[in-house]
């Protein structure tokens, strides 16, 4: 009886990277209900893909990659001409 393994590790650079893609191209989106639709579809297949215990490390990895497309996503948006000039 051995101990158990652990879960397989996230690829923190590559997820960062495909975070920093996947914020820049929703940011390209014009209507801003758009804007959030890629980000957040990315994280419910990250939850989706939690479940399995096989895949649990890429859903990880997706929603690394959903919460650093959301925060390149409002950054861009601050600072664009979208941004409300009373804030």
């Amino acid at each position: 009886m051995g101990l158990a393994r652990g879960d397989r590790p996230v690829a923190v650079r590559r997820g960062l990277a495909s975070g920093l893609v996947l914020g820049v191209a929703a940011s390209v989106a014009e209507p801003v209900a758009q804007v959030f639709t890629l980000p957040a579809a990315v994280a419910a297949v990250g939850l989706v893909l939690l479940l399995p215990r096989r895949w649990r490390h890429l859903g990880r990895e997706l929603l690394l990659v959903a919460a650093v497309a959301l925060v390149v996503v409002l950054t861009v948006i601050a600072g664009s001409a979208r941004f409300p000039d009373g804030w």
